[in-house]
């Protein structure tokens, strides 16, 4: 009764049906190689091939849901914070930012949230002049949908603009507009 306690019996049996096993496996395909022999059916038919190969594992791509610190048709200025929402694996996200002028201004981000940053730590708008945006985020995976945002950039004031000063965000400041392309920290 001892014994039982402690287990070693268990585990004596556990050690027994690991030694018998493969005793047991090549047994069976033996009897039932020669019982294909018998009856004239190849015994490959019957025995599948072992591999050491599994089948591809197919991950289905992410998705991206939306963006986050805009919202469609929004009026932006200042310094603003742009990410994704997502699903799944997207790997990295490639951004187009396509202008008034229609210029087109490429970034990447590698990780989660994906933060479009084309300066240190977020977007300051006042690098680029005011007009109507859109902002493109697009996965290097096939098979994600691209997802898109439209808005208006307004850093100027309309007494800016009537003053006929140039102290406006009417041209981008060297170095500092979104042509900078970095993948964020």
């Amino acid at each position: 009764m001892d014994a039982f306690r402690r287990g070693w019996v268990g585990l004596a049996l556990f050690l027994a049906a690991l030694i018998m096993m493969p005793v047991l496996v090549v047994e069976y395909h033996s009897r039932l190689a020669d019982d294909a022999r018998y009856h004239g059916i190849d015994a490959e038919s019957i025995i599948p091939p072992v591999t050491g190969t599994t089948p591809p594992r197919t991950v289905p791509p992410g998705v991206i849901v939306g963006f986050n610190g805009v919202l469609e048709g929004e009026t932006l200025r200042g310094f603003r914070h742009i990410s994704l929402e997502t699903t799944g694996d997207l790997g990295e996200i490639h951004y187009t930012l396509t202008g008034p002028t229609g210029s087109r201004y490429p970034m990447t981000a590698s990780v989660a949230p994906y933060l479009f940053a084309p300066h240190q730590t977020g977007w300051e708008t006042s690098a680029v002049i005011d007009g109507v945006y859109s902002l493109e985020a697009r996965s290097e995976r096939p098979g994600v949908p691209a997802r898109s945002i439209t808005f208006r950039i307004q850093n100027s004031t309309p007494a800016d603009a009537g003053a006929g000063s140039s102290a406006g965000a009417a041209v981008p400041r060297p170095g500092t507009g979104p042509v900078t392309s970095r993948s964020p920290a």
